[in-house]
């Protein structure tokens, strides 16, 4: 791709290959991933709708997409800001859970960028802690944007991770944002319990001690309803989160290699 320099392999996956890249002409440091398309003129579609949509929104708490690319075999390259202070699944993975203020750091800023997101007709769709990324300061944002499904177009979501999708997706739905707004909500639950919720969320009341906020808990379960018309806009539930209880600056862990995207 003109102007970018690929300087490593980040990961591969069955859905395609993830590069670490810098623009030449700033040493800005980026990341490629490539998507597998069915051919090129898709490719190309695929390109000018996410640049179309995607590409005009900047918002602090999303990683910030580049550039798509259709290429001559058929794959799609989007390309997008790095973000080094690793990702929630790893900081999880290392503490377990969040103190109920780094939960809402985390979750209640996100909230307001899918809102942003919602009224541009973009559903994200894939929603898990894997793509929740921390800047270096503690920011949260989330990436995969070039994944999400725009309203009307050839862009599809893929399915939502193992626990964090709504339930009406099972039975077939597609994707919405009243799914979105459940998916983060799980992510709010696993920050609080170091685990998704169970079918049982939406009622249920968790033990974490005093220092919960019981406001947190009820709104995240809440969100949590198995009615997708029940579930507040992603709007409305980035304010009663901001609302529940004092914000934290969130304890990253220390990785040798950090999630980057």
């Amino acid at each position: 791709m003109p102007g970018i320099t690929i300087t490593g392999k980040l990961s591969s996956k069955p859905s395609g290959l993830t590069w670490s890249a810098v623009r030449v002409h700033d040493d800005r440091q980026l990341v490629v991933k490539i998507v597998r398309v069915s051919e090129v003129t898709e490719a190309h579609a695929r390109a000018v709708d996410l640049m179309g949509v995607v590409g005009p929104i900047d918002h602090e708490h999303l990683v910030h997409q580049r550039d798509a690319v259709a290429l001559a075999d058929g794959t799609l390259a989007l390309v997008f800001d790095q973000v080094s202070g690793g990702s929630l699944a790893a900081v999880l993975g290392a503490r377990g859970s969040l103190t109920p203020g780094e939960t809402i750091t985390t979750v209640a800023p996100l909230f307001g960028a899918l809102a942003d997101l919602h009224a541009a007709g973009i559903v994200h769709g894939g929603l898990a802690p894997e793509n929740v990324l921390y800047t270096e300061d503690g920011k949260p944002q989330i990436s995969d944007l070039g994944a999400a499904g725009l309203g009307g177009s050839r862009v599809r979501p893929p399915s939502e991770p193992r626990g964090f999708a709504a339930p009406e997706l099972a039975g077939g739905a597609d994707p919405s944002p009243a799914s979105d707004v459940y998916a983060l909500a799980a992510i709010g639950w696993s920050c609080l319990t170091g685990a998704p919720p169970g079918p049982a969320a939406e009622s249920a009341t968790l033990s974490l001690g005093p220092e919960a906020p019981p406001r947190l808990i009820q709104s995240l379960a809440s969100f949590l309803r198995s009615d997708p018309a029940a579930r507040p806009s992603a709007a409305l539930a980035a304010t009663a989160v901001f609302d529940a209880s004092r914000a934290e600056a969130v304890h990253l862990v220390s990785q040798s290699e950090p999630a980057r995207e």
